[in-house]
């Protein structure tokens, strides 16, 4: 805090409000530093930043609670996984990052105590918008996510995630030691959601693997490029789904963390031989599942739950 005399502080402190005021009788958002963010459907919620769980408010892309009301109509809690540090204020290993594949690589992204920004024009709807460095200093590129989960009922199980990378062109754009980066990590309970189901390349066979076998990253090639689940062995699950409007190539990447004891398996994107020199956006929609809205069937055929065919 600056050395201002006390009305003068006030005189700040006054106006500030007011502006708020003014934005939210517009209709408007104001950027928010420090969570809890709260985001709510008619089946899912969102909590981010939440500092309840003993970490940092200000890292607005950190998922830390996701409650989904299942075909029962039964909540259930599917638990973001964190752990490792603190460093930053935040988990080593928390839902939502993105960082360089194999582990241990660039480039490194949306990471640990990264500073961010958070908008939300209404109750389903909210951004985070990274600066693109943290405590430790600059980070790969800032990064832009757009969260949105749903009311009506073809998308109410599904949680939509839009991400920018905002890579720049200029001669000093690194070529990073990665095969790729991580659009997004969806971090689950590794004793839980363990077993990774993928439509190969040729898009006529359901393959499956335990996360178990994979401390470190395994790179499945053989994938159509649009979709795999975290399920739980039993019919239920977290699909991860790429949206037609994501082309830029990709490989599935398998893995659990021990910081975590985490089920961190993610949709990569290859690096192109010269880098990348310009922007990127991926999109991605997570879809909690049972065996009512993805039946055993439809999984075996590769046909995903209706809404899904055209995201």
């Amino acid at each position: 805090m600056t050395n201002l005399a006390s009305t003068k502080w006030a005189s700040v402190v006054g106006a500030a409000v007011l502006l708020l005021a003014t934005a939210a009788l517009a209709g408007g958002s104001s950027p928010a530093t420090n969570g809890p963010h709260t985001l709510t459907g008619s089946k899912i919620t969102l909590v981010f930043a939440d500092p309840g769980t003993g970490f940092t408010a200000t890292t607005s892309d950190r998922l830390d609670s996701i409650t989904w009301i299942d075909s029962t109509g039964s909540p259930i809690n599917i638990v973001p996984k964190q752990g490792g540090g603190p460093v930053c204020g935040d988990p080593i290993e928390f839902f939502g990052q993105s960082y360089g594949e194999p582990e241990g690589r660039t480039p490194t992204l949306v990471v640990a105590g990264s500073t961010s920004a958070w908008t939300s024009p209404n109750a389903t709807t909210g951004k985070a918008k990274t600066t693109g460095s943290n405590c430790q200093g600059a980070l790969d590129a800032p990064v832009i996510t757009k969260y949105t989960v749903y009311m009506p009922p073809d998308r109410e199980n599904s949680i939509r995630i839009v991400r920018k990378f905002k890579f720049k062109f200029n001669s000093n754009t690194p070529m990073f030691n990665g095969h790729g980066f991580r659009a997004y990590v969806p971090r689950l309970d590794q004793g839980i959601y363990n077993t990774v189901l993928w439509p190969n390349a040729a898009n006529n066979g359901l393959t499956q693997q335990l996360s178990d076998n994979c401390p470190g990253d395994c790179e499945i090639t053989d994938w159509n490029e649009r979709w795999f689940a975290d399920d739980d062995g039993a019919g239920s699950g977290m699909l991860v789904i790429r949206s037609p409007k994501s082309t830029h190539p990709a490989l599935l990447a398998i893995n659990w963390d021990s910081f975590s004891f985490s089920n961190l398996s993610s949709i990569v994107l290859i690096q192109p031989q010269n880098g990348w020199k310009a922007p990127v956006k991926e999109i991605e929609y997570l879809r909690c599942y049972d065996l009512t809205t993805w039946p055993l069937n439809d999984r075996v055929a590769l046909k995903l739950p209706s809404s899904c065919e055209a995201t």
